[in-house]
Order: structure tokens, then C-alpha cells, then sequence
């Protein structure tokens, strides 16, 4: 596994913006309109808010409102609100960089791990070298739904998550005279995961057809979803986008694509199943590649090291740990998981397990 060791300040993504410093979170926690927050090295597990945001709740009415979460674990969080970690509408700027999150959900609402949603065009809502696993709820919709705003997605890993529709990604940028895409999905894998009833990805959902998105070098591979559904595809399209240098492969479902409202679209240099089926209208297929090939996209590490945990006699796991300063007041139960973050392998392989009981609200560490 190749890693990448680096480091980001407020100033990197918010130029121009007086840091406010940093600040740690362990539970739930609202932050005022107009404020600027940047949380930095937090672990978070087996919190279960009333409201909306099962940890991050950031209701703001003000464009001055800055959110910066980085280099923190959402491990086991409920919400009975929206966004199962994290909530942030509707003004403002928001961004996300080397998040960890494993079984974050909502229990009777939207959006299992997060809901953005910023002021519009020009403002930041970005998601950078995250990793998301086992959010688990078919009930209900949408794990990290970012939407408004010029968006970006890069090196995100979002595998083995199970809800109603896309447990993958789903953006919806705002249109800018100014630039011609708004929407940037990239380096990113989407692998494994289960939609109960339709659809994995989700690009664009306001159907403005002056709005382009860039989806540049992904995998999207191994998904399912209901091979009779004909609402959503695998890759359902509210606009016009351009696909390139990706990897579309072992997914079932009725539809790879579902184009919708005439919009066109362009695949560039791809790797796609021999026999694909679209609704709507059919992608403009550019540069087939003789050959198919799957993406080796690095994680991305800072202050985190591998280890390899035993869950039970014969089976092992491989993992991140945080080496970031321990919470002195973390419960003795979490200890044995030493800080678990995430499983490293997106892609599954013979010597890799995960034991299904991490998924189960009754397990107890």
C-alpha cells in the first residue's frame, strides 16, 4: 500500500480567512451562524444525537459561516435528524479533508453520514482524502450528499454502504458564468456498495442544463442495486458531464446510465462492461481503451499507521490507527480498537475480513 504523508492549514483551503485555531470534538456539538470553526484531530464514537447532525450540527444563515473538518473518526454515530454525522446548511462554505467514518447513520431521516449545503456559486463545499464504510440503513437516502456551491470530491473512498438510494456520491454543483465545470468528482472509489432500491452515484440533481461536472479517474465497481428498478441507474446524470480515465466495472442493476432530461454526455478514455444498458440519452463514447484497467488510487495519510487487529482466532483485519494525542477521557471499552479508524483495502480480497458485526447497533466493544 502506498502512502502519501502531508499536512493542511486553515490558510490552504480558506485563503484570505482569519484562522479561528483549532478545536476538538467528542460529542455532539452546534455551532453558531457566522463563526468560523475548524476541528482538527477528534475522535468520536457511539453518539447518538436527538436532532439533526449526530456530532457536527452547523445551521447557518450567514455567507461568513467557515467549516473546516479534518483528520477526524466518526466511529458508530446516530442521528435522529438529518446527516448522521455531520449537518451544515444552508449558507457559508464547508469542507472536509481525511475524514474517517464507519457505521455513521441516521435512524429515521436522510442523508446517513452528511448533508452540506452551502450559499451558491463561488462557495466552497469540498470533501477531500475521506474514507466511508458500513454506513448501513435501507430505509432511507443518500450518504454524503453535497449540494450548492462549486463542489469537489477528491481521493473519497466510499465502499460496502447499503441504504435505499446512492450510498455512493451525490453532488449538486451551482452554475458560474465565470467557469465551465463547477462539479469535480475525482481520484476517487466507489466499490461494493448496495442500493436497495436504485442508483450509486448521483451527479446533479437541478436539472440546469448550463450546469458541467468533471468526473476524472474513479472506480465504480462491484455495485448493486434492484436489477428491476428502471428510476435511477448506477450513474444517474442530471446534467451534462464528462467522464474520463475511469474504471466502470462488475456493477448490476437494470441501468448503468440513466441520462436524464436529454442532457449529453461524454465518456473519455473508460473502462466499461462489454454490454451496458441507458436510459435516456446514450453517452458520447470517446477513445475506448484496447485494454480495461482499474485506477490504484493511494490513500492519502497524515498522523495514522497501519496495523493488522485479530477479530477472532483465524481472521484478521487490516486497519488505521490515529496517532493524534488520546482523549484521556475515552471509555476503557474502546481500548482494544486502540482508535480503530477504517479498513484500508477498497477492493475485497482473499486475505481481508470484516466481521458483519460492526454493523450491529447491539455490539458492544
Amino acid at each position: 500500500m502506498l502512502y502519501v504523508s502531508y499536512s493542511f492549514a486553515w490558510e490552504d483551503f480558506f485563503e484570505n480567512v482569519c484562522s479561528p485555531g483549532t478545536t476538538t470534538v467528542s460529542g455532539y456539538k452546534s455551532f453558531s451562524s457566522g463563526t468560523k470553526v475548524h476541528i482538527s484531530c477528534s475522535f468520536t464514537s457511539y453518539i447518538q444525537s436527538a436532532t439533526d447532525g449526530g456530532v457536527i450540527y452547523f445551521n447557518s444563515s450567514s455567507d461568513e459561516s467557515y467549516l473546516l473538518v479534518e483528520k477526524t473518526t466518526f466511529f458508530h454515530i446516530r442521528s435522529n435528524g438529518s446527516g448522521g454525522s455531520i449537518y451544515f446548511r444552508k449558507q457559508g462554505h464547508c469542507i472536509l479533508s481525511m475524514i474517517c467514518a464507519l457505521n455513521s447513520r441516521t435512524i429515521s431521516n436522510q442523508y446517513q453520514f452528511a448533508f452540506i449545503v452551502v450559499s451558491g456559486k463561488g462557495y466552497k463545499n469540498e470533501c477531500y482524502d475521506c474514507s466511508i464504510t458500513r454506513t448501513e440503513n435501507p430505509k432511507y437516502k443518500y450518504n454524503l450528499y453535497q449540494t450548492k456551491g462549486t463542489i469537489v470530491t477528491r481521493g473519497v473512498n466510499m465502499s460496502r454502504n447499503r441504504c435505499d438510494i446512492y450510498p455512493g456520491n451525490s453532488i449538486g454543483p451551482t452554475h458560474s458564468s465565470s467557469s465551465t465545470y463547477t462539479g469535480f468528482v475525482s481520484y476517487s472509489t466507489f466499490a461494493n456498495c448496495t442500493a436497495v432500491t436504485s442508483g450509486i452515484v448521483y451527479w446533479s440533481w437541478n436539472d440546469n442544463p448550463l450546469v458541467q461536472e468533471k468526473i476524472t479517474s474513479v472506480n465504480i465497481i462491484d455495485n448493486n442495486q434492484n436489477e428491476t428498478s428502471t428510476t435511477y441507474g448506477i450513474i444517474s446524470l442530471h446534467c451534462k458531464a464528462t467522464i474520463e480515465n475511469s474504471c466502470i466495472t462488475g456493477n448490476k442493476g437494470k441501468y448503468l446510465f440513466v441520462q436524464f432530461n436529454n442532457f449529453e454526455s461524454i465518456l473519455r478514455n473508460c473502462t466499461v462492461d462489454s454490454y451496458y444498458s441507458v436510459s435516456g440519452k446514450i453517452p458520447t463514447v470517446v477513445n475506448c481503451p484496447s485494454t480495461a484497467f482499474i485506477n490504484i488510487i493511494p490513500f492519502i495519510n497524515d498522523a495514522i499507521c497501519e496495523v493488522v487487529i485479530a477479530l477472532s482466532k483465524g481472521k484478521q483485519m487490516s486497519c488505521m490507527i490515529s496517532t493524534c494525542k488520546p482523549n484521556k477521557k475515552r471509555s476503557p471499552e474502546l481500548s482494544k480498537l486502540a482508535r480503530f479508524i477504517f479498513i484500508l483495502n477498497i477492493l475485497p480480497s482473499s486475505d481481508i475480513w470484516f466481521d458483519n458485526q460492526f454493523a450491529d447497533d447491539s455490539i458492544l466493544l
